[in-house]
């Protein structure tokens, strides 16, 4: 089995209109289904010492992420205020500023060393949760790095980053079908190995280098829309590296026919992984919660007051 090393940012999710709070946050709802479906994940983050820090651990803890090498600190956990209209949700307001005052450190991602992992899963969102240059030093560790860059990423600092970011994750909703496979063919020629354009309802599309990937995405009746892109993006790299570990141990008489053989099984795999991400992201819209395990809300946990 795979194991993933997710080292980022967390923030719980706090639904005003239903007055819950939910552990979230991109890293945390990754690390939270690779758990789900039995794949070792740690979980690298910061929270504050408070209710909300407890929630975002524990919660990990009951599905059997390793949280050991998180940080509580004395300061408020990130949240975000999350509107609902109909299934959709909409972010309103958030307070990230705990990564501002202690942010991860070298020391920090020198917990990948004391296991052995197969892929670090990291993710640049609207506030970096890394002190300066500690992303750009998870080169160092010769691992696989998958990161989703959300929907803030600009060209020029995604390619540069394509350099040691192997596998990037874009947030394309803005883009046109045509805008998202150029971006996404300008990361494999900046030195990415395959890169990864999620566009909502549109579905998806995967660039290797050899070929475009198209998925469609699984219309449902959605219960919470949050959280669908996380999984998605978790499922794909499950499939997806599970696969090419498989693959490593093929071997066919002949290496032209082994690479011709192998060639067709990635595009396979590839096809695959995104149907897989696509029919769990519709399931996740489900329930509520990046992965459920919500506690009624109380402003005292955020020490907003808030007109619900």
């Amino acid at each position: 089995m795979i194991n993933f090393y997710c080292i980022g940012r967390n923030n719980v999710d706090v639904y005003l209109k239903y007055n819950m709070v939910y552990p979230g946050g991109n890293c945390s709802n990754v690390a939270a289904h690779f758990a789900k479906f039995g794949y070792g994940a740690a979980l690298v983050t910061v929270v504050g010492q408070d209710v909300l820090g407890r929630l975002q651990l524990k919660s990990l803890e009951k599905l059997g992420v390793d949280v050991s090498g998180s940080r509580m600190e004395k300061g408020q956990t990130a949240w975000c205020f999350i509107l609902h209209e109909k299934e959709n949700r909409k972010f309103v307001k958030s307070d990230l500023s705990i990564f501002r005052t202690y942010p991860l450190m070298r020391a920090d991602v020198e917990h990948v060393r004391e296991k052995k992992y197969d892929s670090i899963y990291t993710s640049v969102c609207i506030e970096s949760a890394f002190a300066e240059g500690v992303f750009e030093s998870l080169k160092e560790y010769g691992l696989p790095i998958c990161c989703d860059f959300a929907d803030g990423w600009q060209e020029e600092e995604l390619y540069e980053a394509c350099g040691f970011i192997q596998y990037p994750y874009l947030s394309c909703e803005k883009c046109s079908l045509e805008e998202t496979m150029n971006v996404l063919k300008g990361c494999v020629e900046h030195g990415a190995a395959l890169a990864l354009g999620t566009r909502g309802m549109d579905g998806s599309v995967v660039y290797d280098g050899r070929a475009f990937y198209h998925q469609k995405a699984y219309p449902i009746s959605a219960v919470d829309t949050l959280g669908a892109g996380d999984s998605f993006l978790a499922r794909f790299s499950m499939c997806y590296f599970e696969g090419l570990k498989q693959l490593k141990m093929i071997k066919i008489a002949g290496e032209k026919e082994t690479e011709r053989i192998l060639e067709q099984a990635r595009g396979a795999l590839i096809r695959y992984s995104l149907d897989m991400a696509a029919l769990y992201a519709a399931h996740v819209c489900n329930d509520y919660g990046g992965f459920g395990m919500g506690i009624p809300y109380e402003t005292s946990m955020t020490g907003e007051a808030v007109q619900i």
